[in-house]
């Protein structure tokens, strides 16, 4: 088995970055499963864990940043051989994260609380929150266990770095049907599952920190609380989170738009997509320390052989997976019908994956390119270009799904062609414009 993985990572870019995907990959399977017992409980659940979905992925998206400074932080202590330091760094680096995960989850809770019962009838609110709640309530746990998660991959755990993250689908898929169905906690008890599977995971791994059973060891004897390291990690995980979060908080008002029609069969063939997408992921995860190396030794011919090539194979097996799709569609979409009142919108549901199934490969070639700027990591970015564009598509989806639900699929499938063709030609502009100033 490990000939077959070696064989992969030599000749697939997808298969080396697989440490750093896994995460997402691991998220998204829980969202599925998520999805899947939700369904036991009819429309109106279904419709609120629709409109939960982009409040989910704002909370990991900002938890993705926190978990990626930390562990940039740390490196720099791993680099210099300072062991008290990076012991120090990692102790610190829970102790922030708890406070930024607090903070955040009071604000989204301030924001989010008048924007569903504004928008939305009181029960799917009501539904919604019955989910959101014990996630908002205990996000500090999901944020640690994603950067004790990145502090087992930057010191070279990976064995329990991966047992950690199977552990985590393991208990997602024995959790949820206690509480959902034993206990009878409902879509409450959606959202306690995710949170508990989480914190099973990260709490054996922050176990094997505090009592040294990897190369470093946390104590909270070595937290110190300095206002300058909080602005520092705070101004970089404003860095990280704000593309990806910004585009969350979009989806949520075109879902929030949904909510009366189409909700049901938006959501699950938006899921298949984003799994589709992870390819990308973990393309961009594979090749962009490779870019950097060949950035620095002027080899620029090489960076375009390894683009050319990581392109291609990211585009042609997202196109496998997603012709999978198109074919067992029905399949596919129905394995989540578990109620009779999602029966009707099912058909809608097998139509909308058809078409955005396609749109998969095109967002992962999109994300699969920011590892070509690689050498541009820390710079200063515009974010108002981001916001932007995020605004700028949020408006002209919402008013699209005013006239027709066909036309704005078609919108989305159109959008993402156009972004991963662009983002291909950008990309490759950037790389052949290197080999002129060399």
């Amino acid at each position: 088995m490990s000939d077959i993985r070696k064989v992969l990572a030599e000749h697939l870019m997808f298969f080396k970055g697989w440490a750093v995907y896994l995460p997402f990959l691991i998220l998204i399977l829980c969202n599925f499963t998520d999805q899947y017992f939700i369904t036991f409980q009819g429309g109106v659940a279904t419709k609120s864990y629709t409109l939960s979905m982009p409040v989910y992925w704002v909370l990991v998206s900002i938890g993705t940043g926190i978990s990626a400074i930390m562990a940039i932080l740390l490196k720099q202590h791993i680099d210099a051989g300072d062991t008290d330091a990076m012991n120090r760094s990692a102790s610190n680096a829970i102790v922030y994260t708890i406070i930024f995960s607090l903070i955040i989850s009071l604000i989204v809770y301030l924001i989010l609380l008048p924007i569903l019962y504004s928008f939305t009838e009181d029960a799917v609110a009501d539904t919604a929150f019955d989910f959101i709640n014990p996630i908002l309530v205990f996000n500090f746990a999901i944020t640690v266990n994603m950067v004790l998660m990145a502090i087992l991959l930057t010191i070279g755990e990976r064995k329990k770095y991966l047992f950690c993250l199977g552990l985590t689908l393991f208990a997602e898929l024995v959790v949820d049907p206690i509480f959902i169905f034993i206990l009878d906690m409902g879509v409450y008890g959606n959202g306690l599952g995710t949170v508990t599977s989480l914190s099973i995971s990260g709490l054996l791994a922050l176990y094997w920190l505090l009592r040294g059973k990897t190369t470093l060891r946390i104590s909270w004897r070595l937290v110190s609380l300095k206002p300058e390291d909080l602005l520092r990690a705070a101004k970089g995980v404003f860095v990280y989170a704000v593309p990806i979060a910004s585009q969350h908080i979009g989806e949520l008002v075109v879902r929030l738009k949904l909510y009366l029609t189409y909700s049901l069969t938006y959501g699950i063939p938006m899921l298949y997509s984003s799994f589709v997408a992870i390819i990308g992921s973990g393309t961009a995860a594979s090749t962009g320390k490779e870019y950097k190396r060949l950035y620095e030794e002027n080899d620029i011919d090489g960076a375009y052989s390894v683009f050319k090539t990581a392109m291609l194979e990211a585009f042609i097996l997202m196109a496998i997976i997603s012709t999978f799709m198109y074919v067992f569609d029905e399949e596919l979409i129905w394995f989540f019908v578990n109620h009779s009142s999602l029966e009707e919108s099912s058909y809608v549901g097998v139509w909308t994956l058809d078409v955005l199934c396609f749109s998969g490969p095109f967002l992962g070639l999109k994300i699969a390119c920011g590892a070509v700027y690689s050498d541009r990591v820390g710079l200063k970015r515009n974010y108002l270009d981001i916001l932007l564009i995020v605004i700028v598509r949020t408006i002209i989806l919402v008013y699209a799904l005013e006239y027709d639900f066909t036309m704005a699929m078609y919108l989305i499938l159109a959008e993402r062609m156009v972004i991963g063709i662009l983002a291909v030609l950008q990309a490759r502009m950037y790389i052949l414009s290197k080999k002129k100033r060399v």
